[in-house]
Protein backbone atom coordinates (compact mmCIF):
# COMPACT_ATOMS: atom_id res chain seq x y z
CA UNK A 1 0.00 0.00 0.00
CA UNK A 2 1.17 2.96 -0.71
CA UNK A 3 1.73 5.91 1.89
CA UNK A 4 2.05 9.63 1.94
CA UNK A 5 2.91 12.41 4.03
CA UNK A 6 0.82 15.61 3.49
CA UNK A 7 2.60 18.56 5.47
CA UNK A 8 0.20 21.44 5.69
CA UNK A 9 2.93 24.46 6.29
CA UNK A 10 1.31 27.09 7.75
CA UNK A 11 -0.28 26.98 11.15
CA UNK A 12 -0.39 27.98 14.69
CA UNK A 13 1.79 31.06 15.21
CA UNK A 14 2.52 31.11 11.56
CA UNK A 15 -0.41 32.01 9.28
CA UNK A 16 1.83 32.52 6.21
CA UNK A 17 0.77 35.41 3.87
CA UNK A 18 -2.99 37.43 4.72
CA UNK A 19 -4.97 39.47 3.10
CA UNK A 20 -8.37 38.70 1.15
CA UNK A 21 -7.17 34.92 2.46
CA UNK A 22 -5.74 33.37 4.79
CA UNK A 23 -2.94 31.09 3.63
CA UNK A 24 -3.24 28.42 7.03
CA UNK A 25 -6.88 28.38 6.74
CA UNK A 26 -6.26 27.86 2.46
CA UNK A 27 -3.26 25.29 2.80
CA UNK A 28 -5.04 23.41 5.48
CA UNK A 29 -8.69 23.12 3.38
CA UNK A 30 -6.52 21.92 0.75
CA UNK A 31 -4.17 19.00 2.42
CA UNK A 32 -7.44 17.99 4.03
CA UNK A 33 -9.03 17.73 0.61
CA UNK A 34 -5.76 15.80 -0.49
CA UNK A 35 -6.27 13.42 2.06
CA UNK A 36 -9.34 12.84 1.41
CA UNK A 37 -8.95 11.90 -2.54
CA UNK A 38 -5.85 9.87 -1.90
CA UNK A 39 -7.25 7.59 1.11
CA UNK A 40 -10.51 7.18 -1.29
CA UNK A 41 -8.04 5.77 -3.46
CA UNK A 42 -6.24 2.81 -0.82
CA UNK A 43 -3.39 5.49 0.35
CA UNK A 44 -2.57 5.44 3.50
CA UNK A 45 -2.49 9.62 4.48
CA UNK A 46 -1.17 11.33 7.34
CA UNK A 47 -1.31 15.13 7.76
Amino acid sequence: MAKVFVGVGHGGADPGAVGFLVEADVNLAEALACGDFLRSHGVEVML
